[in-house]
């Protein structure tokens, strides 16, 4: 990952105002300021997530600190100014954002606008009647590259889940509304939805866990009202429970902008959301498919996840991180129980909540080693689908077609980097052997046979069985590098580390997965029309 991909920058965003010139002095006039925090190259969409105005009809400038507000400059997404400014985030923390309509500004602005009608009026009259004749190609082409143009490839965080990931912590505040926890069955005030269908969902979650009747009193196309169901008797008062879902156009969602969170009802038992529709659909869950029809399949379940889940119930629990990790983390069952019990001991809410969701399903203890891989989370796809999950918003054709090339760059990048390794095993997995030797210290070895030694560490006896790739710690086992009680048998006996190393792990297998490209695409200029659009040439 490149250093100004990695490294959150503040943004001082100054949005509703203008430009104006006072006593011969520029200065930023009326409207608001925000304060917020993002990735440099993704500067454009958080503006469009977290601003209350749309960036429709605006200009946007940036200066850094130490200079004047006459030295701003214009960026697009983009552009070479925005690449300028990607990069000089490195040297700075923070970075002003000025956002004014293009219908309003000063002087300074005026001349850069000449100035860019200047530059595109100097292209010739041939380029010109090029453009003319591809507009389907510059107008859909042209968006693809500037969504790429800013691609840099990322590094696998093996507990950071991405943003795009539905089971994070509860209810993430951004700019003053907050995103619905998908399943959580809680409603709060300026709660956000992507679909009046995923607010439909949430009324389902709501009524499954808190068990009020409740009943849809408005549905239309951008908004949606529910009240309690429950009749009132005579002489009371009716249940004054309601909430209102409608489109925002600013922030593109629909937003919860009523909500009477207490019933003074009794509940009844039933729901009238609760059709026989709905409840059979919530038996098809992948879960319950998966155990069904393969039921002697392994059943791995992500340990991100189920820690994520585990931090709603009980937040603020800062101990409690480090002591579910060793846990997922626990490579043996003699380790695997040990740490239940300091789980227990710690706190038996937390022991109790844990044991529910069943940390089998996420600890290495209980996985088979055929696989020769450790990993307990499955960010690995996370991290991908966070690097594409901004063109999903995208038209269809722009969105297929900024996916392929992203994943063409990120193949090509890759595949760059395993061709200049010259190891014979992959970079990390030599950092991982490197890391645990420096662990061997406190081992003494016994030889117990042919190829078998026995291995003492502190207070515990493990079994190594060299030829088998193989230890009672199960670490080996696990992951195909050796562990620090064979590394400490490979010193003793000065054999070659190399020789006891996954083949999993060659760096030839490692260029192997890069192999396979994505084919090339005829540009839209080439695609034949087909009923009044287009479709591919084969």
């Amino acid at each position: 990952m490149s250093s100004e991909e990695g490294r959150l920058i503040t943004f001082g965003c100054y949005y509703g105002g203008k430009f104006e010139e006072v006593d011969g002095k520029d200065l930023y006039n009326g409207g608001g300021y925000r304060i917020m925090e993002a990735y440099p190259s993704r500067l454009f969409p958080e503006l469009m997530n977290q601003l209350p105005i749309s960036l429709y009809g605006q200009r946007v400038w940036f200066k850094f600190p130490y200079e004047g507000i006459e030295e701003r400059q214009l960026i697009r997404n983009g552009d070479d100014q925005f690449t300028k400014m990607c990069r000089a985030s490195v040297w700075v923390d923070s970075i002003d954002i000025f956002v004014e309509p293009e219908t309003e500004g000063d002087e300074s602005r005026a001349e850069n606008e000449r100035e860019e009608t200047e530059r595109y009026e100097a292209d010739s009259e041939a380029e010109r009647y090029e453009a003319e004749r591809n507009e389907h190609q510059f107008d859909e082409e042209a968006r693809v590259e500037r969504n790429v143009a800013d691609f840099v490839d990322e590094d696998f965080d093996e507990y950071a889940t991405p943003l795009c990931s539905d089971d994070d912590e509860d209810g993430v505040e951004r700019d003053g509304y907050l995103r619905y926890i998908k399943g959580s069955g809680d409603l709060k005030l300026r709660q956000a939805f992507e679909s009046l269908e995923a607010f439909k969902k949430a009324m389902v979650d709501y009524v499954l866990k808190h068990r009020w009747n409740i009943k849809y009193v408005r549905w239309e196309k951008d908004k949606s009202e529910l009240k309690c169901a429950s009749e009132a008797e005579e002489g009371e008062e009716q249940c004054m429970w309601k909430i209102y879902c409608s489109y925002e156009e600013p922030l593109q969602k629909w937003l919860v902008k009523v909500l009477m969170k207490e019933h003074t009802c009794m509940r009844s038992g039933r729901s009238s959301l609760l059709t026989q529709e709905v409840i059979a659909g919530l038996q098809k869950g992948l879960l319950n498919a998966v155990e069904d029809l393969l039921p002697r399949v392994e059943h791995r379940m992500c340990a991100r996840h189920i820690y994520g889940n585990l931090k709603k119930v009980h937040p603020n629990r800062a101990d409690m991180k480090g002591l579910f990790w060793k846990v997922a983390k626990s490579y043996n069952t003699a380790q695997y129980n040990k740490r239940v019990d300091h789980v227990k001991a710690y706190d038996m809410d937390v022991y109790n909540s844990m044991m529910m969701k069943n940390p089998k399903n996420c600890s290495l203890a209980y996985f088979s080693s055929t696989s020769s891989c450790d990993d307990v989370s499955n960010n690995i796809s996370e991290s991908f689908n966070h690097a594409i999950d901004p063109a999903r918003y995208m038209p269809f054709v722009e969105m297929l077609e900024t996916i392929r090339r992203k994943a063409m760059l990120r193949i090509e990048a890759r595949k760059l980097i395993s061709m200049k390794h010259k190891g014979k095993f992959s970079i990390k997995a030599v950092e991982r052997v490197e890391l645990e030797q420096t662990k061997i210290r406190l081992c003494n070895i016994y030889h117990c046979g042919h190829e078998i030694f026995e291995v003492k560490e502190k207070n515990f006896s493990y079994k190594v069985k060299m030829l088998e790739h193989s230890c009672t710690c199960r670490k080996w086992d696990m992951s195909g590098l050796p562990c620090r009680h064979a590394l400490k048998v490979i010193v003793e006996k000065k054999r070659k580390k190399e020789d006891y190393i996954g083949d999993c792990y060659l760096t030839s297998k490692w260029r192997m997965q890069y192999q396979t490209p994505i084919e090339a695409v005829h540009g839209v200029n080439f695609w034949k029309k087909v009923r009044g659009g287009f479709g591919l040439i084969q």
